[in-house]
């Protein structure tokens, strides 16, 4: 499975990337601060799984404006939602769900358990 941790918080980001690889059997193919950068990774790599905060300090597309990009562009890629805002904020107003694409959110202060969790669940879902 490869994933991508996207966020504007590097310290979050890289903190993230450490937890994961020592505490479970996954790695991580790359750490992003912007969604520039993230663009450009989903359009160079095949990625399964984005781990992804949801707002973006001084950029015109949030994390969430992706989620949401991709979801109406039937995109392969899973989202996992790294948030500080409550679930209301994330939820398609018509339908009250979040999008398709996000396997689950957590909000900060990150449960680290449940985003290991949350990756067993990104894996069965893409192996079927």
């Amino acid at each position: 499975m490869k994933i991508l941790i996207a966020d504007d918080y590097s310290e979050l980001a890289n903190l993230t990337k450490r937890y994961i690889e020592t505490n479970s059997k996954y790695k991580i193919f790359d750490v992003v601060t912007s969604s520039a950068d993230q663009l450009r990774v989903m359009e160079e790599e095949n990625i399964d799984v984005i781990i992804s905060d949801d707002m973006r300090k001084n950029e015109n597309i949030s994390g969430m404006d992706i989620i949401v990009k991709c979801e109406e562009e039937k995109r392969k890629e899973k989202f996992i939602l790294i948030t500080g805002t409550e679930r209301s904020f994330l939820v398609n107003r018509e339908t009250r769900e979040l999008p398709s694409n996000v396997i689950g959110y957590l909000k900060k202060p990150i449960d680290w358990n449940m985003l290991i969790e949350l990756l067993q669940k990104a894996e069965e879902e893409i192996n079927g």
